[in-house]
Parts: structure tokens; sequence; C-alpha cells
């Protein structure tokens, strides 16, 4: 069972090798907790530099294929669209901070700062 939602940046530290991140995932591969990823974290991970190279691109397709994959629904759209008019905050944000309160999850994330003005979102910071 999914309890937690992990944003984009926390998959981009594990890609670049950086240790703490790389630690935390393990716990995904070990089974010790369940995780989801919003679509959305799944576009902004694949949008990312050396994703033109075939090779890399399957293995980061891989990766995402051990999350659980929520998919953005109306409701969660029209959440994160009153979140980015009321808090001003990025889309891709405010629409991984309804993922997260709809499905009634807590965000894992390096960026506490982008979710702070989110009543109710439950937001853990994993490492420095």
């Amino acid at each position: 069972m999914c309890n937690l939602l992990l944003d984009s940046d926390i998959i981009i530290d594990h890609l670049r090798k950086y240790s703490p991140a790389k630690d935390y995932l393990q716990k995904v591969f070990s089974g010790e907790k369940g995780f989801a990823v919003s679509v959305i974290t799944e576009a902004e991970v694949l949008s990312g530099k050396g994703l033109d190279d075939n090779n890399r691109k399957s293995l980061v397709i891989q990766l995402l294929d051990h999350f659980t994959k929520i998919t953005v629904s109306s409701e969660i759209a029209q959440l994160a669209g009153e979140f980015k008019r009321k808090y001003e905050m990025r889309l891709m944000d405010a629409m991984i901070a309804a993922t997260a309160i709809r499905h009634d999850l807590r965000l894992i994330t390096r960026n506490i700062r982008h979710y702070r003005c989110v009543p109710n979102l439950q937001v853990e910071k994993p490492y420095e």
C-alpha cells in the first residue's frame, strides 16, 4: 500500500547519483515503504537532459516503473488550479500537491518551501 508521494527532485537526485537519495530510494526496493509518483513527476523526470539517449531513457523508465503512478483527474486539476491561483505556485508543484491531498499521501520532497503554503499538506524532507 502506498502512503508516500515522491516528488521529482528525489528521483532526479537519485539519477545524479546523490548518495542520500540513493539510500532513501533503496527503501523502495527493499519493500520498507510504499511509494507513488504523479504522472507529472514522470513527465518532469523524462524531460531531463541526457534522455535523448534511448538507453538512458529506458533505464529511467525502468526506475519509474517501480512506483505506483497516479494520474491527474479532473478533481486534482481543479484543486491544482486553486492552489496555483491562491498561493502563486508553479503549476506542476500545485498538481503534485493536489495529488498528495486528494489521495491522502505524505509528499516526500527536498523543496519544502515550494509546498509550505498549502494547508493540510503533509510534507517530509527525507535528507539534506
